[in-house]
């Protein structure tokens, strides 16, 4: 029984402390409107469906049917930073920047039939 006694009074061996816990990162924050890839959806909502219809199918006579445009993508940027004043068009490219306007072809394109893209 002395030998227990004794036993207790040693010290413990020191065991291997677990690692110390990883702080956790802070949430990825939502980049800041700015900052965001613009919606071109909610620029042709926005911006020409007054005029255009919200199909693309024109609502102020036919030359407003972006489903019937001929235009490639080089041309509706032109025609969207520059207008059309000749047939009541305003350009938009001091309302709009570059990557808006991208953004706002693209979603356009979606209204021409495949063999028009």
């Amino acid at each position: 029984m002395a030998f227990a006694l004794c036993a207790c009074d040693a010290p413990a061996p020191k065991r291997p402390s677990a690692p110390e816990p990883r702080p956790t990162p802070p949430p990825v924050a939502e980049a800041p409107a700015h900052e965001k890839a613009p919606n071109g959806k909610e620029i042709y909502e926005a911006r020409c469906a007054s005029c255009h219809a919200i199909e693309g199918t024109g609502a102020l006579g036919p030359k407003t049917n972006l489903k019937a445009s001929p235009l490639d993508s080089a041309q509706i940027h032109q025609v969207i930073a520059h207008g059309r004043p000749e047939k009541g068009m305003m350009g938009f490219g001091s309302i709009l920047d570059s990557t808006e306007i991208d953004s706002l072809v693209e979603y356009v394109h979606k209204f021409q039939s495949p063999s028009q893209q």
